[in-house]
């Protein structure tokens, strides 16, 4: 499955992306890192299955794009 998670580099969002992908399901992070670390994640970056964007859910047009390649948003 395609998951899209906001806020995937906090803390929470950074749990909840290490057991998606310990799930084997294809994650993309957008998090514009104003309140989270790149650290929180450092360990998954590696992940086939992860991409991470830099970017603000505000920004309609990345957000859009991301929807519509995504089968659960988080």
């Amino acid at each position: 499955m395609k998951i899209l998670i906001t806020g995937g580099a906090g803390f929470i969002g950074g749990y909840l992306t290490e057991r998606l992908l310990k799930a084997e399901h294809s994650v993309c992070i957008l998090d514009n890192l104003s309140t989270a670390r790149l650290d929180n994640i450092k360990h998954l970056l590696k992940n086939r299955n992860l991409v991470f964007k830099k970017g603000s859910v505000l920004d309609q047009r990345v957000l859009a794009s991301l929807i519509q390649k995504s089968d659960q948003i988080y």
